[in-house]
């Protein structure tokens, strides 16, 4: 003779369907975090090798960075040592852009206050596949900040999440924040994987400037310590 099961309670089901909960409100974060991570870096080293095969025939053209006069305005920095070595859409001042839809933020969710991000009158340029190479107008520094922003105008326009910074600096060519010539020196410093991570305020942890850097130094990959 078959065993007879009793039906299940309705509160047992709720439980159960409680627990399901809590386990899906830990996995699915987690799981969409790892997913966003595995598709951006392919877009930032297809964007970044991009960036850096303009640099490298504007060197062929006009001789190496460091003789590049980067006393120049973004604008004629562009003219100088940009324009007609990248596949472009468009090019424009980011003044002409909506600063309503685009509110670019640090990785710890604070404003953004890089000046590449924050001057009008740094120069976007648009590639083909949408994403963006933005020159600063900073000037007098003997570098000039470049920041990539793997997909435009579409959010979340956060540095370390789609927008990672660089710098095309004397010797060294173009270099991630935080990390140069093969890892030897930035601005004098070759940095760990702890400061990359937490140095206050540049860190990937902080203001997400490294974070380009931490991403190259671990052969291009966002590992479990990478910020969500």
């Amino acid at each position: 003779m078959m065993k007879r099961f009793d039906a299940f309670t309705l509160a047992e089901i709720l439980i159960t369907l409680g627990i399901i909960g809590i386990v899906a409100a830990i996995v699915i974060p987690n799981l969409m975090a790892n997913y966003e991570k595995k598709q951006i870096t392919p877009m930032l080293k297809k964007t970044y090798t991009t960036v850096k095969q303009g640099v490298d025939v504007s060197q062929v053209i006009n001789a190496a960075p460091e003789t590049w006069n980067y006393n120049l305005n973004a604008s004629d920095f562009y003219d100088e040592y940009a324009r007609g070595y990248y596949l472009e859409a468009d090019h424009f001042p980011l003044s002409r852009i909506d600063r309503v839809k685009v509110d670019y933020r640090n990785m710890d969710g604070s404003v953004a206050t890089d000046p590449v991000l924050t001057s009008n009158d740094s120069v976007a340029i648009v590639l083909q596949d949408s994403a963006w190479i933005i020159i600063s107008n900073e000037k007098d520094n003997g570098y000039k900040t470049i920041a990539i922003d793997i997909n435009g105008q579409k959010r979340p326009n956060i540095i370390g999440k789609d927008i990672f910074l660089f710098t095309i600096q004397g010797k060294y060519g173009l270099t991630p924040y935080g990390y140069a010539n093969g890892g030897v020196e930035t601005f004098g410093t070759k940095y760990s994987k702890t400061v990359l991570l937490n140095s206050n305020p540049y860190g990937c942890k902080h203001n997400g400037a490294y974070c380009a850097a931490y991403v190259m130094s671990m052969n291009w990959q966002m590992d479990e310590d990478y910020p969500r």
